[in-house]
């Protein structure tokens, strides 16, 4: 009998996805009652917990009311700040090499940050690009998991 309400229960989850009910039913239908492990009964809660917070992000997001050409030129404002520092760092990056370059030739000696200046400014862009582009993705206004993936392919 708790076979075929389990069953029943994914049929009629699977079918309803507008339902007015989605959270009651991620609460109670979720649970997997075959676990016998509490690693596995940590992992599938964590899960479960997981799954209704992205549930209510989604609900949140359907509710948010902006206009679209507010929306559009947000986008639009933040990708020309992504290329502008994408092509900022590229120049910073050659205008250094090119300059450590010149140094290797002209001097035989080099001081410790003479030595070492590509390597810093490539890390600190390297650490600093990632927060401005989380900032940038603020202003897209797009689902967390979206900015997640346009970030990562930043």
């Amino acid at each position: 009998m708790s076979r075929r309400m389990a069953k029943n229960s994914r049929l009629s989850l699977a079918s309803a996805s507008d339902e007015n009910f989605t959270f009651c039913w991620r609460v109670f239908c979720a649970w997997d009652y075959l676990i016998g492990n509490p690693e596995a009964a940590e992992c599938k809660g964590a899960a479960i917990v997981n799954n209704i917070r992205e549930a209510i992000v989604e609900e949140q997001e359907k509710k948010k009311d902006t206009s679209l050409a507010v929306l559009i030129s947000l986008r639009i404002l933040a990708n020309i700040l992504v290329l502008l520092s994408l092509a900022g760092s590229i120049y910073i990056i050659y205008f250094v090499v090119d300059r450590s370059q010149k140094l290797e030739q002209e001097k035989p000696e080099l001081t410790l940050w003479e030595k070492n200046e590509v390597s810093v400014v490539v890390s600190l862009i390297t650490m600093i690009a990632p927060s401005a582009f989380e900032l940038v993705a603020q202003l897209e206004m797009y689902h967390p998991r979206t900015s997640l993936r346009f970030q990562l392919a930043r």
